[in-house]
């Protein structure tokens, strides 16, 4: 398996836990759900995916 490979699972893996804990966070929240989703997992999300493109950019194509 490739590090590049490696890289794209680990980022999808992180995705849906951080999908999954600011939903946890945002159960029973009523009409605050949407907008802590939001401020919460936008964020989060933002984060992860500029951190694996600059960890696939510094990896390059090495095995």
């Amino acid at each position: 398996m490739t590090r590049r490979l490696a890289i794209t699972i680990g980022i999808d893996i992180l995705l849906l836990l951080e999908l999954g804990f600011v939903m946890f966070i945002c159960h029973g929240k009523g009409e605050e759900m949407v907008t802590l989703f939001l401020a919460t997992f936008l964020p989060l999300s933002i984060l992860t995916l500029l951190v694996g493109r600059w960890l696939k950019r510094r990896c390059g194509d090495q095995p």
